[in-house]
Parts: C-alpha cells; sequence; structure tokens
C-alpha cells in the first residue's frame, strides 16, 4: 500500500513538472507588439515562435489565431482566408479582399500600450 501510493505521489510530481517545464518554454516563445492606425485603432499582436502562429486583438475585443504562411519579405500568417503580413514595421490584415486594418508599429520608451497622448505623435 505504502508503495503504491509512493509511486503514485512520485508519477504525479513528475507530470507537474513536466507540464511547469513545456509551459514555461512554450510562454517564453511568445513576443508580443502593438500597431496602430491612422485613424487610433490598436491591434496587438502575439507571435509564437514556438508554434510559428500569431494571435491578432483588434480594437473591438476580436481575437483572430494564424499559422505562419510562406513569404517573399516580411513575416505573412494566413490560414488561406485571412492574411496578416507585417513587413518593415506595417502591418496590414485582410479578410479576402477587405482591409480590416493597417498600421504601424507603435513602441513608446517603459511601455507596452500607447497612452491617449501618444496617439496623435503617431499621426503626424
Amino acid at each position: 500500500m505504502k508503495r503504491k501510493v509512493y509511486m503514485s505521489l512520485v508519477i504525479l510530481i513528475f507530470v507537474v513538472s513536466f507540464f511547469g517545464v513545456c509551459y514555461a518554454k512554450n510562454s517564453e516563445s511568445a513576443v508580443a507588439a502593438v500597431f496602430i492606425s491612422s485613424q487610433g485603432e490598436r491591434l496587438t499582436a502575439r507571435f509564437d515562435t514556438g508554434s510559428k502562429m500569431v494571435t491578432l486583438e483588434l480594437s473591438d475585443g476580436t481575437i483572430i489565431t494564424l499559422p505562419v504562411a510562406v513569404s517573399a519579405s516580411g513575416s505573412r500568417y494566413s490560414d488561406g482566408k485571412t492574411t496578416f503580413w507585417e513587413h518593415q514595421g506595417g502591418v496590414t490584415l485582410y479578410s479576402g479582399e477587405m482591409l480590416l486594418f493597417e498600421g504601424k508599429e507603435y513602441s513608446a520608451p517603459n511601455s507596452d500600450h500607447p497612452g491617449p497622448g501618444n496617439l496623435n505623435r503617431l499621426q503626424n
């Protein structure tokens, strides 16, 4: 009886440790970037280099996840219908032929997100 309990604990510790290490590795492979349109709308992109996917969050709360796609230049992610393309700090997001978002990368010292006062500087 003691042996079964001991083995169960060892297995449980191993499983928890294994998943903890996998989770840590996956979280380290994600890089986030914020893009701002000329109208002040925001798109947040989380690039997961481990799974080769990007997760996009639009200003209206819409979340889209796309796999990496072949690109001659820049980074392109597409599921065949929706396409996100990043090239030289600018991005476009299309659904079919319809442009959903176009903007430029936002980077502010010591900030992950733009403040209201910073949007005017981006548009000039």
